[in-house]
């Protein structure tokens, strides 16, 4: 003989279930909050699940937003990349600074016999052709054609092509088809940079040279003023060559002062 119970009883019993678990866990939880003598080891077996459930919980429910909400995977992208470019940039600068103390310590010894004088920028692109600056610098200030235009006393920009007695014309490093002779300061490798113009440089390389990006590069000699950084490594595993591409290690649109070299005569 079958016997139906109640629906009543079943809902009862299903109280009678879920009541002692809550009572339990208010206990558990209030002697941890109550009891701060409570053993550690004890404490964190009886809440640890409760955490692990909690940031379960809300790490699913992230995922889901991230996937639901409108847009939200390209923003997590886009500042994803923005971290990744601010991570590349500090090791840059890292290597700058490194580079500007070897340079400094080289204006100790080497550059005895010359000076700098400080010149504002009066034209720049695209105003003026391709990475070419017009200086407040000329003639009178001692400035001549071949001088050295610097940024920071670390960077090398490019040099004076054209003087006047107040004003000059520098042709920068980057300057589409102009060759620069530099190496690359983590290895000691020679590396030969064609200008691209916009502060870009390209450098054409045998497959197994070795060449990273963010890897800095400088001129040869004691002083190594920085040149270039490498932005991108673009390699064909069936090519016998690579290309690398660079860019100049300050933004040419924002400088707005510079140092000219003057050998002393």
């Amino acid at each position: 003989m079958k016997i139906h119970f109640p629906l009543k009883n079943r809902r009862q019993n299903r109280w009678g279930a879920f009541l002692p678990a809550t009572y339990l866990f208010l206990v558990i939880f209030g002697v941890y909050i109550f009891t701060p003598g409570l053993p550690s080891s004890i404490s964190f077996f009886f809440v640890r699940p409760i955490v692990a459930v909690g940031y379960f919980v809300s790490s699913s429910l992230s995922f889901v937003g991230r996937i639901l909400l409108p847009g939200a995977l390209e923003r997590e992208h886009t500042l994803l990349e923005k971290q990744a470019a601010q991570v590349r940039e500090l090791k840059f600068e890292n290597e700058a600074v490194r580079s500007e103390n070897s340079a400094l310590r080289g204006l100790l010894s080497i550059e005895k016999n010359s000076e700098t004088v400080r010149a504002g920028i009066l034209t720049r692109p695209p105003r003026t052709p391709f990475d070419v600056f017009t200086l407040d610098a000329g003639l009178s200030d001692g400035v001549r054609a071949g001088s050295r235009v610097l940024y920071a006393h670390s960077a090398l920009l490019g040099d004076v092509v054209e003087i006047g007695k107040a004003v000059s014309k520098v042709e920068l490093l980057s300057s589409p088809g102009k060759i620069t002779d530099a190496i690359v300061e983590s290895r000691g490798s020679a590396i030969e940079l064609t200008g691209r113009g916009g502060g870009n440089f390209i450098a054409v390389l045998p497959q197994d040279f070795d060449i990273e990006v963010d890897d800095v590069i400088v001129t040869p000699g004691k002083q190594g003023y920085v040149v270039a950084r490498v932005a991108a490594v673009v390699s064909n595993p069936t090519d016998s060559l690579k290309r690398v591409l660079l860019t100049s290690p300050v933004n040419i649109q924002e400088v707005r002062f510079v140092d000219i070299v003057l050998p002393l005569e």
